[in-house]
């Protein structure tokens, strides 16, 4: 119905995967729009990876219920990435936090006393935009701990993290990235635009 047809092995891919894959295309095709461009099938590369077109950089995200899309033209910016999560559960939080944040994070999180599901949803959504934003420059995977956050405020919407380590020789050990968040209450939105 949205317009969208899913390819490649998301052909095979249970219907809810489905929806959400054509939920964020569609999202991205209205984004396209305010640009000028029309009947654009934004398809997936090699990384799945959304394909832009030429002189845009965008980013999508989408949980099972929401869908989000974002572009900015390639002229004037270098980096872009969106992430929605929805906040991890308390239980949950305190079992795997340890795979997303460093000891620095977990201090972070404790000298701004806020509660720890939230902080930690918004540490693991950064780092998701952060990713999204710097893989088609780096072209190939790093984890969570390549990245991190050094500051935050939920109440202010802004986090800042840095790179611990080189990624690139324009991608360096120490490269600082600031972004926008929200707290919707049940998710939370994370933004790097550079």
């Amino acid at each position: 119905k949205l317009g969208v047809i899913p390819h490649g092995p998301l052909q095979k891919a249970v219907q809810k995967r489905k929806a959400e894959y054509a939920a964020g295309r569609y999202c991205a095709k209205k984004v396209l729009e305010q640009f000028g461009i029309y009947d654009f099938n934004i398809r997936t590369g090699n990384n799945r990876c959304p394909l832009w077109p030429t002189g845009l950089l965008g980013s999508i995200t989408h949980t099972s219920t929401q869908a989000i899309s974002v572009a900015v033209c390639d002229e004037k910016y270098s980096y872009i990435g969106v992430d929605y999560e929805k906040l991890i559960d308390p239980e949950t939080a305190c079992s795997i936090y340890a795979k997303i944040i460093n000891d620095n994070e977990l201090k972070l999180i404790k000298m701004n006393r806020v509660n720890f599901s939230l902080a930690l949803t918004l540490m693991f959504s950064a780092k998701e935009s952060i990713f999204k934003a710097l893989f088609p420059h780096v072209k190939r995977y790093f984890d969570f701990y390549s990245v991190e956050m050094i500051r935050f405020s939920i109440l202010e919407n802004f986090f800042e993290l840095k790179l611990c380590e080189d990624l690139t020789p324009n991608l360096t050990k120490g490269k600082l990235f600031r972004g926008h968040c929200e707290n919707h209450g049940t998710h939370i939105l994370t933004l790097i635009v550079i």
